[in-house]
């Protein structure tokens, strides 16, 4: 929502992604990883750039932190598709986030409108709305899993 909604509602204005995008791999690709597909947060397809949030409580510790790296060189080198990542810290700082914002669209290739006091306030109003209550981390899904491999949700049930 603050990527793709307008400034007068507290957004960026961004070109509005495909949400968890599944994006399927070459069986070399699939051979070296072990995967048959990845999901992305949010993916421009005909820019080839994906943006994906690192949670603090999904996306820590060395195992996760190696495939994660696995999983954007991956992107990279099989598909052509750079990945931007946002941290929590990148997410809920709004100088950060702005920064952030900045180089996705840049990466897309589009023109951020300025920000005013107005956009600045509604982004503000938005984010107290959005961050008000802090959910529970989400817990991976195996449907996640199956929905790429099959035979690999029952490992992950």
């Amino acid at each position: 929502m603050l990527a793709t909604l307008p400034p007068t509602l507290g957004g960026y204005a961004l070109p509005s992604p495909t949400l968890n995008a599944r994006v399927n791999l070459s069986k070399r690709a699939q051979a070296e990883t072990g995967n048959s597909c990845y999901k992305c947060d949010l993916l421009w397809p005909k820019a080839k750039l994906a943006l994906e949030y690192d949670s603090d409580s999904h996306h820590t510790g060395a195992l996760r932190i190696a495939e994660d790296a696995l999983r954007r060189n991956t992107l990279k080198s099989d598909k052509g598709i750079d990945v931007i990542v946002v941290t929590n810290r990148q997410l809920r700082d709004p100088a950060k986030f702005n920064y952030l914002m900045r180089q996705t669209a840049k990466a897309l290739h589009v023109k951020l409108k300025g920000r005013t006091a107005m956009s600045i306030g509604a982004e503000h109003d938005l984010r107290e709305i959005l961050f008000r209550h802090e959910r529970a981390p989400r817990q991976q899904n195996s449907l996640e899993f199956a929905e790429c491999d099959p035979e690999l949700a029952d490992q992950y049930s």
